[in-house]
């Protein structure tokens, strides 16, 4: 019974990938070129201001702060594994992502040998925010409980552009931190035409054109079912989605990589009408590729020498086979995050990566305290270390005793006395003992 269950879950997976669409980006560029026919002139010079930038700044850093709004039903939380299922998923996309984004994948052994010499290293990295906007702690990711099924493609808050909804508490959703400082990431159920899309994302010259859309709008859609990378067979994703690479896609589109075969209706860039990514070294294609094919693959476009570059993550094939960024594409993302330009400011508060209140040395913090029963545990060490805490009362009692290797622990104490706890995190080679009270 239990194998029938299985397959009945993976079948349920399967049928609704097909009604899953990769990304919401030609839906929104249809709907805004309508009422704003000058928004392609401005995607146009943000390719000219990557060629300005070309050959500046190798080898810089960027790290750019993050925070997750998690907008689920219950049905979709508990398939989501609950609460530690969530932060086991914020932990895996964040690990994913960063891979990604510095050639640190492990599938990049699957990238052509002529393609490899265009394989980049952006140098831009990403950290969940501890710090939240009102100066609190924060474990980066935030969870609000909806009765609603999902969020509708056209919404009925905001500018009504691509789930916006989700993003107003006014609406049942949740209101975007200060985008200015906080990249934005909303995962929810999204609803479109019976099915759904993996991800969407509102980039800074949308806002910065005037499209109607204000900045509170800023940031990146996710389904709740692709979110993060599988690590067990009955986790449940959509299908050929599920190693974190529809973040990675929507990433590039925040700092305004457009898809690889240039969103033209199947057109090559001399045709007329027909666009191009407006990146030096990806081949020009067709149109998007699914699934996974083999190399090489020849279209109207590139229809000899090495074909298209099917495996760039800003194509539309499955997450197995997506592997690189090109080197031009590298260009347009970094030339986003120099002095003067629209994601500048993200580079600009490296105060919110810290936990507020620490001194130097102060290994975690406990949020809130005192408390009325759940605790949350922020620990200032690299999230791969392991950590052994335990919990005792004011007379040495141990209450409960636990290890982990995320960077923040949520400990539920809602069932102990009133009164004084200790507690102690023994690291590697050094442990610290803190007090909490529970009232």
């Amino acid at each position: 019974m239990k194998k029938f269950v299985l397959i009945l879950g993976l079948f349920i997976n399967v049928s609704y990938a097909q009604e899953m669409k990769r990304c919401g980006m030609d839906e929104l560029n249809k709907s805004l070129t309508a009422k704003h026919p000058d928004l392609r002139l401005g995607i146009r010079a943000i390719g000219a201001q990557a060629k300005r930038y070309a050959g500046k700044g190798d080898n810089a850093q960027y790290v750019i702060p993050v925070v997750f709004h998690v907008i689920v039903n219950e049905e979709q939380y508990n398939r989501l594994g609950g609460q530690y299922g969530i932060i086991d998923r914020i932990s895996s996309q964040l690990v994913s992502i960063n891979n990604d984004f510095n050639a640190e994948n492990s599938d990049s052994s699957l990238i052509p040998s002529c393609f490899r010499d265009v394989y980049a290293n952006t140098g831009i990295s990403f950290r969940l925010a501890h710090t939240a906007p009102d100066g609190r702690a924060t474990s980066g990711y935030e969870i609000s409980m909806t009765g609603l099924d999902g969020f509708d493609f056209n919404g009925t808050y905001g500018s009504g552009e691509s789930f916006s909804n989700a993003k107003y508490s006014a609406s049942d959703g949740m209101d975007a931190w200060d985008p200015t400082s906080y990249l934005n990431v909303w995962v929810i159920n999204t609803i479109y035409q019976g099915g759904g899309i993996a991800g969407l994302t509102i980039p800074p010259s949308y806002i910065s054109i005037a499209t109607g859309i204000p900045i509170s709008e800023l940031g990146i859609i996710i389904n709740y079912a692709t979110f993060g990378v599988r690590s067990s067979p009955d986790q449940y994703f959509i299908y050929g989605l599920d190693k974190g690479r529809t973040l990675t896609h929507e990433l590039g589109h925040y700092f305004e990589l457009k898809h690889i075969w240039g969103d033209d209706d199947v057109l090559c860039p001399e045709d007329d009408g027909g666009n191009d990514d407006g990146v030096e070294d990806t081949p020009p294609q067709q149109s998007a590729t699914l699934g996974c094919p083999s190399f090489p693959k020849y279209d109207k476009c590139s229809a000899n020498k090495n074909g298209i570059m099917f495996m760039n993550y800003m194509d539309y094939t499955d997450d197995e086979c997506m592997c690189m960024f090109s080197i031009g594409q590298s260009k347009v993302m970094v030339a986003t995050l120099q002095a003067g330009e629209e994601s500048f400011s993200l580079l600009r508060h490296p105060f919110v990566f810290e936990y507020p209140g620490n001194s130097v040395g102060d290994l975690f913090t406990i949020s809130p305290n005192p408390s009325s029963g759940w605790i949350y545990l922020l620990f200032n060490q690299p999230d791969t270390q392991q950590k052994q805490v335990t919990i005792t009362n004011d007379v040495g009692q141990v209450i409960t005793s636990f290890s982990t290797t995320l960077g923040y622990y949520p400990v539920d104490l809602s069932a102990v006395s009133k009164g004084l706890y200790f507690v102690k995190v023994y690291f590697r080679d050094k442990s610290m003992i803190k007090r909490i009270l529970i009232n």
